[in-house]
Formats: structure tokens, C-alpha cells, sequence
């Protein structure tokens, strides 16, 4: 029996959700070409706490169509992803694209995360509370809460929202378990995923059935780069500069996107998410 072993170092990067969607994603490239199901996923935990991390991996890594035994016991086992080349000198992070990138251009199909039909039938049912035109928001708000860190400006997403309050056809889904700013009004047409106690797996699934996303570049947005659906992310031009210019050089767009999934280095304006939003997203 073939067997496909996955490493998730912690000695080498902090473990984040962007890095273990992208993990989860290139895992399942692998096993699809290899023809196999069952994916050991190693985690060397390091310096931090397990506690921190291990429902988030859990959710993610559980919610796939393929079976990952996810163990902590590390012993240099012979280990087929990530390959990791030291002698190069560089700092190997597992938020990075360049890993998806090499893969669709061995393997040439897009990479969509699969889904387990447990986590698709909940995502199935829970969409259907809501509004039939849905658009899935993340609103990074981590410390220490800079603009240069890829952060949301509430304000300018408040008049978004506001804008479109009179619509009833038309929601907005906030991911994440982020603090929401204190700018933001709790208005009918915002759904706060973390207050309805939608489990992270099931957020990260119903993007894929969202009319589109809008949001900064975080974790939660990783799901939409991996989905078929309409996008735009921003990132401050700042922010991992040089990460993101080898990712997708002077573009805005990732090698495996669509015309519609598109990623901005720069903080959006009011009047360009009014813009996007009623023109972009045809289905609005």
C-alpha cells in the first residue's frame, strides 16, 4: 500500500491557518496523482503551545474528501511533501504559493480543496439561512492591528456594508474568529460566523458557495484562492513584499486563478468596494 507522509514543522514555521489550507491543498494534489486515500500528516509541534493550533488543524484537515491520521510523533520518518531543499539557504514558509504553483504546473488542474460529504452536507444546510446573494467577507483584525499587516479598515467596510443595507437579497458572511472593530455596526445584512457557532471546517467550505469574497489576505481567505467563486483580497503593498512578488511577480493574480480571482496590493476605498461589488459580481 502506497503511503504519502506530510510534515507540518513547526521548527521551520509558526503554524498559522493560510499555511495548513495550503498544507491540506497540495497534500490532496499528491494523493490524487498517487492514487491513494490515506494521508499521514506528522506535526512537529516545537516550541508551541498544542492547545493553540490543534482544533484549527483538526477542522481543516478533517474536512477533506481524502483521510488524514494526523500524529505528533515525529521520527524522521521517510517523508514524501514538503521537500525542502537547505542547501539554498532559504527561509521555507508553508503560507507560500510557490509549493501549489510547482505541483499545478507538474500535474496541470487546478487546485480546489475537496470536501468530505459530512462537512458539504452541514455547509449545504447552513447556507440556506441565509441570503440567496452572499458574499463571503474576511476582516483581518489581529495585533498589533496595523494597516501594514494586511489589517481592515472598519470604517471604510462599514459604509460597504451600509451601502447595501436597503437590499435584503444580499448579505455579508464575516469569517474567522478575528475581534470584529468596533466600527462596524451589527446591522441585518452582517452574519457574524463565530456568533452563529459555524464550526471553522464549515466556514471555510461555504466560501465555495458564496456569489463571491471579498476580504484581506489571511487564512480564510487561502479557501477562496483554492474555489471557483469570485474574488478580490487585499494586501497592504508592504506587507510581505518580497514573498508575494515571487508568488505572483508583478500580476495580480495567482498562476492558477481565474480572470474573476483577483489579488490587490493595496487597501481598498469605499467607493472601489461599492464598485466591485455591484459591477464585478455579476450575480449581485
Amino acid at each position: 500500500m502506497k503511503n504519502l507522509n506530510v510534515l507540518f514543522d513547526m521548527c521551520l514555521d509558526k503554524p498559522t491557518l493560510g499555511g495548513a489550507i495550503i498544507l491540506r491543498k497540495e497534500s490532496e494534489m499528491l494523493a490524487k496523482v498517487m492514487n491513494i486515500f490515506h494521508v499521514n500528516l506528522i506535526i512537529k509541534k516545537h516550541k508551541y503551545n498544542k492547545k493553540k493550533f490543534d482544533k484549527y488543524f483538526k477542522e481543516v484537515f478533517l474536512g477533506s474528501k481524502y483521510k488524514f491520521n494526523i500524529s505528533y510523533d515525529f521520527k524522521k520518518k521517510n517523508i514524501n511533501w514538503p521537500i525542502i531543499n537547505k542547501k539554498k539557504n532559504l527561509k521555507f514558509s508553508y503560507t507560500s504559493f510557490c509549493g501549489i504553483n510547482k505541483l499545478v504546473n507538474n500535474f496541470k488542474f487546478r487546485p480546489i480543496l475537496e470536501w468530505n460529504k459530512k462537512t458539504l452536507k452541514i455547509a449545504k444546510k447552513t447556507r440556506k439561512n441565509f441570503p440567496k446573494f452572499l458574499i463571503a467577507v474576511h476582516l483581518k483584525n489581529i495585533f498589533p492591528y496595523r494597516e501594514e499587516e494586511s489589517n481592515a479598515n472598519g470604517k471604510i467596510w462599514n459604509k460597504l456594508f451600509n451601502y447595501y443595507l436597503p437590499n435584503k437579497k444580499i448579505g455579508f458572511l464575516l469569517l474567522g474568529n478575528d475581534k470584529v472593530p468596533n466600527t462596524i455596526d451589527k446591522n441585518k445584512n452582517i452574519f457574524l460566523a463565530k456568533k452563529m457557532k459555524i464550526p471553522l471546517g464549515v466556514q471555510l467550505c461555504l466560501v465555495s458557495m458564496c456569489s463571491g469574497f471579498l476580504g484581506m489576505a489571511s487564512g480564510p481567505s487561502v479557501a477562496a484562492n483554492f474555489s471557483d467563486v469570485p474574488y478580490y483580497i487585499f494586501k497592504h503593498p508592504i506587507h510581505d513584499k518580497k514573498e508575494i512578488r515571487k508568488e505572483i511577480g508583478n500580476t495580480n493574480k495567482l498562476q492558477f486563478a481565474k480572470k474573476n480571482q483577483i489579488i490587490l496590493r493595496k487597501l481598498p476605498s469605499t467607493n472601489f468596494l461599492k464598485k466591485i461589488t455591484s459591477t464585478y459580481y455579476g450575480r449581485i
